[in-house]
Protein backbone atom coordinates (compact mmCIF):
# COMPACT_ATOMS: atom_id res chain seq x y z
CA UNK A 1 0.00 0.00 0.00
CA UNK A 2 1.56 3.29 -1.14
CA UNK A 3 1.57 6.35 1.08
CA UNK A 4 0.39 9.72 -0.18
CA UNK A 5 3.29 12.11 0.32
CA UNK A 6 2.91 15.62 1.69
CA UNK A 7 5.76 18.13 1.96
CA UNK A 8 5.69 20.93 4.53
CA UNK A 9 7.98 23.93 4.19
CA UNK A 10 8.62 26.58 6.80
CA UNK A 11 11.03 29.43 7.43
CA UNK A 12 11.28 31.33 10.68
CA UNK A 13 13.65 34.28 11.00
CA UNK A 14 13.88 35.57 14.55
CA UNK A 15 15.57 38.94 14.89
CA UNK A 16 16.72 41.24 17.67
CA UNK A 17 16.69 38.64 20.43
CA UNK A 18 18.35 39.76 23.65
CA UNK A 19 18.98 36.30 25.11
CA UNK A 20 19.17 32.61 24.26
CA UNK A 21 19.19 29.96 26.94
CA UNK A 22 19.42 26.41 25.63
CA UNK A 23 21.15 23.91 27.93
CA UNK A 24 21.43 20.24 26.87
CA UNK A 25 18.56 19.16 29.16
CA UNK A 26 16.14 21.70 27.65
CA UNK A 27 17.01 22.59 24.03
CA UNK A 28 15.44 25.74 22.62
CA UNK A 29 12.82 24.94 19.96
CA UNK A 30 13.39 27.04 16.85
CA UNK A 31 10.93 25.35 14.47
CA UNK A 32 7.88 23.11 14.99
CA UNK A 33 6.59 21.16 11.97
CA UNK A 34 3.30 19.40 12.67
CA UNK A 35 1.77 16.50 10.78
CA UNK A 36 -0.29 18.05 7.97
CA UNK A 37 -2.79 15.21 7.78
CA UNK A 38 -5.94 14.58 9.72
CA UNK A 39 -5.04 10.89 9.87
CA UNK A 40 -2.00 8.97 11.03
CA UNK A 41 1.11 10.01 9.11
CA UNK A 42 4.63 8.63 8.97
CA UNK A 43 7.57 11.00 9.17
CA UNK A 44 9.73 10.05 6.17
CA UNK A 45 12.60 12.55 5.97
CA UNK A 46 13.59 16.18 6.45
CA UNK A 47 16.14 18.83 5.54
CA UNK A 48 17.03 21.82 7.71
CA UNK A 49 19.17 24.93 7.23
CA UNK A 50 20.09 27.01 10.27
CA UNK A 51 22.28 29.99 11.16
CA UNK A 52 22.76 32.05 14.30
CA UNK A 53 24.23 35.56 14.02
CA UNK A 54 25.36 37.60 17.00
CA UNK A 55 26.24 41.28 16.60
CA UNK A 56 28.50 42.58 19.35
CA UNK A 57 28.35 46.31 19.96
CA UNK A 58 31.29 48.01 21.69
CA UNK A 59 28.93 49.69 24.21
CA UNK A 60 28.85 46.61 26.50
CA UNK A 61 30.71 43.71 24.88
CA UNK A 62 31.48 40.34 26.44
CA UNK A 63 35.16 39.38 26.81
CA UNK A 64 36.74 38.61 23.41
CA UNK A 65 37.37 34.97 24.28
CA UNK A 66 33.62 34.27 24.68
CA UNK A 67 32.87 33.24 21.09
CA UNK A 68 35.60 30.61 20.50
CA UNK A 69 34.47 28.87 23.71
CA UNK A 70 30.76 28.96 22.80
CA UNK A 71 29.27 26.03 20.88
CA UNK A 72 25.91 25.75 19.15
CA UNK A 73 24.39 22.40 18.18
CA UNK A 74 21.32 21.93 15.99
CA UNK A 75 19.11 19.02 17.12
CA UNK A 76 16.04 17.35 15.63
CA UNK A 77 13.38 15.18 17.23
CA UNK A 78 10.11 13.48 16.29
CA UNK A 79 7.27 13.58 18.79
CA UNK A 80 4.12 11.51 18.88
CA UNK A 81 2.08 14.57 19.88
CA UNK A 82 1.66 18.21 18.91
CA UNK A 83 4.18 19.34 21.51
CA UNK A 84 7.00 21.63 20.51
CA UNK A 85 9.18 20.36 23.37
CA UNK A 86 12.43 18.65 22.50
CA UNK A 87 13.75 15.71 24.52
CA UNK A 88 16.93 16.00 26.57
CA UNK A 89 19.67 16.07 23.92
CA UNK A 90 22.03 14.08 26.16
CA UNK A 91 19.63 11.19 26.66
CA UNK A 92 18.94 8.17 24.50
CA UNK A 93 15.39 9.02 23.46
CA UNK A 94 13.89 7.09 20.56
CA UNK A 95 12.47 10.44 19.45
CA UNK A 96 15.92 11.84 18.74
CA UNK A 97 16.53 12.15 14.96
CA UNK A 98 19.95 13.76 14.74
CA UNK A 99 22.25 16.64 15.60
CA UNK A 100 24.86 18.83 13.97
CA UNK A 101 27.56 20.96 15.60
CA UNK A 102 27.71 24.38 13.95
CA UNK A 103 30.92 26.16 12.92
CA UNK A 104 31.64 29.68 14.15
CA UNK A 105 33.37 32.51 12.31
CA UNK A 106 33.85 36.16 13.10
CA UNK A 107 33.39 39.10 10.74
CA UNK A 108 35.37 42.24 11.54
CA UNK A 109 33.79 45.67 12.10
CA UNK A 110 31.58 46.89 9.30
CA UNK A 111 30.99 50.50 10.25
CA UNK A 112 31.37 50.98 13.99
CA UNK A 113 34.89 50.46 15.34
CA UNK A 114 35.19 47.40 17.62
CA UNK A 115 31.82 46.07 16.48
CA UNK A 116 31.86 42.54 15.08
CA UNK A 117 29.52 39.71 14.10
CA UNK A 118 29.89 36.05 15.03
CA UNK A 119 28.00 33.57 12.89
CA UNK A 120 27.37 29.91 13.71
CA UNK A 121 26.41 28.02 10.58
CA UNK A 122 26.30 24.55 9.11
CA UNK A 123 28.95 23.12 6.81
CA UNK A 124 26.04 21.41 5.00
CA UNK A 125 22.29 21.06 5.46
CA UNK A 126 21.01 18.70 8.14
CA UNK A 127 19.47 15.82 6.21
CA UNK A 128 17.38 13.30 8.11
CA UNK A 129 16.90 10.10 6.09
CA UNK A 130 15.04 8.15 8.71
CA UNK A 131 11.40 7.57 9.50
CA UNK A 132 9.15 7.46 12.54
CA UNK A 133 5.55 6.38 12.92
CA UNK A 134 3.11 5.53 15.64
CA UNK A 135 -0.10 4.02 14.22
CA UNK A 136 -2.03 4.98 17.32
CA UNK A 137 -1.21 8.70 17.01
CA UNK A 138 -2.70 11.29 14.66
CA UNK A 139 -0.90 14.45 15.80
CA UNK A 140 2.83 13.73 15.43
CA UNK A 141 5.40 16.43 14.70
CA UNK A 142 9.06 17.14 14.03
CA UNK A 143 10.91 19.78 16.02
CA UNK A 144 14.23 21.47 15.36
CA UNK A 145 16.08 23.15 18.20
CA UNK A 146 19.46 24.28 19.44
CA UNK A 147 21.67 23.50 22.38
CA UNK A 148 24.06 26.29 23.37
CA UNK A 149 27.15 25.91 25.56
CA UNK A 150 27.98 29.50 26.56
CA UNK A 151 30.54 29.56 29.39
CA UNK A 152 30.73 33.38 29.44
CA UNK A 153 26.91 33.86 29.44
CA UNK A 154 27.31 36.23 26.48
CA UNK A 155 24.03 35.01 24.97
CA UNK A 156 22.22 34.87 28.30
CA UNK A 157 21.58 38.61 28.65
CA UNK A 158 24.62 39.49 30.76
CA UNK A 159 25.93 42.00 28.19
CA UNK A 160 23.77 44.72 26.66
CA UNK A 161 25.99 44.93 23.57
CA UNK A 162 24.83 41.53 22.24
CA UNK A 163 22.08 41.29 19.63
CA UNK A 164 21.01 37.82 18.38
CA UNK A 165 19.38 36.87 15.07
CA UNK A 166 18.61 33.36 13.93
CA UNK A 167 17.20 31.89 10.77
CA UNK A 168 15.85 28.39 10.25
CA UNK A 169 14.40 26.82 7.09
CA UNK A 170 13.15 23.29 6.78
CA UNK A 171 11.02 20.92 4.83
CA UNK A 172 9.53 17.71 6.18
CA UNK A 173 8.16 14.91 4.04
CA UNK A 174 5.23 12.99 5.52
CA UNK A 175 3.59 9.81 4.23
CA UNK A 176 -0.14 9.80 4.83
CA UNK A 177 -1.84 6.45 5.28
CA UNK A 178 -4.96 5.92 3.13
Amino acid sequence: MALTKIRRYNQVPQTSLATITAPPATPLNVLHMGNPAVTTATFLRARCQFSLNVRVDPSDPPPEQWWPATTVTLVAAWTNSTTSALPNSVGGSEHYLGSQVLVSRVTPPLVTPNEYVVQWSQTSDMILDTSRADPSVVDSSVNFGIVVFDPFAALGGLYAGVLINLDVRAFVLWGVHP
